[in-house]
């Protein structure tokens, strides 16, 4: 198994709705994603694309992992490239997961002074890389 496997199985943040509104999907996907039983719509500009959080992460896993959409396959954080870079270590990556979690279950988020979910744990993952990183 590969270091981005110990990453991805605690986190998640990509599949479980705190990093983004919903996953594109190629229309070539769309008859075998709904067979799986995933909800894809079509969206306001006329793409089509499945709902975050993902119907197919469960207890953390991803349920239709050997057929998840091309988007997903494609899909590698930050945190992860800094991983393959060895610009961070598995143990600092997963305290970040762990610390960005919990920010991520916080009940009051009125902290976030009006940025979206999504910025803010993109700020918070960088002010750690650097951290990390001893950059500034």
């Amino acid at each position: 198994e590969t270091q981005w496997n110990f990453l991805h199985r605690p986190c998640a943040l990509c599949c479980c709705g705190a990093l983004f509104s919903h996953v594109p999907v190629q229309p070539d996907e769309v008859v075998a994603l709904r067979v799986l039983g995933l909800e894809v719509r079509s969206r306001p500009d006329g793409a089509v694309a499945m709902s975050q959080p993902c119907a197919a992460l469960k207890n953390n896993r991803c349920d239709i992992y050997e057929q998840r959409p091309a988007r997903c396959r494609e899909f590698n954080c930050l945190l992860a490239k800094a991983l393959e870079n060895n610009e961070t270590s598995l143990n600092e990556a997963l305290t970040i997961v762990k610390e960005a979690k919990e920010k991520f279950a916080e009940p009051a988020r009125a902290h976030l002074a009006g940025r979206s979910l999504r910025d803010h744990l993109a700020m918070y993952f960088v002010r750690r890389r650097r951290g990390f990183s001893g950059t500034k």
